[in-house]
């Protein structure tokens, strides 16, 4: 899927192929296991966090608008809108099994020279009512829901730790605690999880993905030399394969990429999506 892409995240394993936001095609794309593309949908923002609902409709995050968009065979509708409830970006998205969607907001314009800063996530109920949690991270980024249904994790990218929360009743997100710390280079980014709590985070610059069980003992390593470990999800028939999409892109790049993204070239970059095998399978 390398040939195809800007620079990609969001992933999600979905009906039998692989899903993704590419940041500067500004599309979403889909590959099968046979690396088959296709393109599902086009935007005039950047999409990034992806999730499904119940009834099988896709939803998107559009970064800049701060909105979530749904597609559905292919027709794209206004979901909910996020702009009145965070100043900056939003960016990645996990949905609960009665599809109520929790959108991470990075809080701060973080490519326009902002500090970053404590930020509450952002529920999107499944008619499409926003509403901001009581709990706040700071800058939170990849997140993933647990088996059960009752804790969310939380990665902290600027803080370099994955947090775990409790869901109430309600949905809201209460007392979070630190499931990990990592070193100051290992920032992570995108997440997944799999059928026994363990998730897994790309360290964005730190060159590896790694692999913490539900205790927070990091048990498995998968290095990514020379690229940056973007976004991660499990799938496959089995569910035991372990997509990670990795880029050449550095910070500097990144940055001046999402001011001018009609400067980017597919392949520009070397994004690509490279397979795993995974010692649980994913989480359903």
């Amino acid at each position: 899927m390398s040939d195809t892409l800007t620079f990609a995240e969001g992933p999600r394993w979905y009906r039998d192929r692989l899903w993704v936001s590419d940041f500067y095609s500004r599309t979403v794309q889909t590959v099968t296991l046979d690396g088959e593309p296709e393109t599902v949908a086009r935007f005039d923002d950047t999409p990034s966090g992806l999730g499904f609902t119940p009834e099988g409709d896709l939803l998107v995050v559009l970064m800049h608008s701060r909105t979530i968009v749904k597609v559905r065979d292919g027709r794209i509708s206004p979901h909910a809108d996020l702009s009145a409830l965070t100043p900056a970006e939003i960016n990645d998205l996990v949905v609960d099994r009665n599809g109520r969607a929790y959108v991470s907001p990075y809080g701060f314009d973080i490519f326009g020279g902002g500090q970053p800063c404590d930020t509450p996530l952002i529920i999107v109920e499944p008619d499409g009512r926003p509403w901001v949690s009581a709990s706040r991270f700071f800058t939170p980024n990849g997140m993933t829901i647990t088996p059960d249904g009752k804790h969310i994790t939380v990665n902290e990218t600027y803080r370099n730790r994955v947090l775990i929360a409790e869901i109430a009743e309600d949905g809201d997100v209460r007392d979070p605690r630190v499931l990990v710390s990592l070193p100051a280079e290992q920032q992570p980014d995108g997440a997944a999880i799999d059928a026994e709590s363990g998730v897994w985070a790309a360290t964005i610059f730190g060159g590896e993905f790694i692999r913490t069980d539900r205790d927070g003992t990091i048990t498995h390593r998968i290095p990514s030399p020379g690229t940056a470990a973007i976004a991660c999800a499990l799938g496959g028939p089995d569910g035991t394969t372990l997509f990670l999409i990795s880029s050449r892109i550095t910070l500097e790049e990144l940055a001046e990429a999402s001011r001018h993204p009609e400067s980017v070239s597919t392949g520009q970059f070397g994004t690509m999506v490279t397979t795993a095998r995974a010692p649980f399978p994913a989480a359903h």
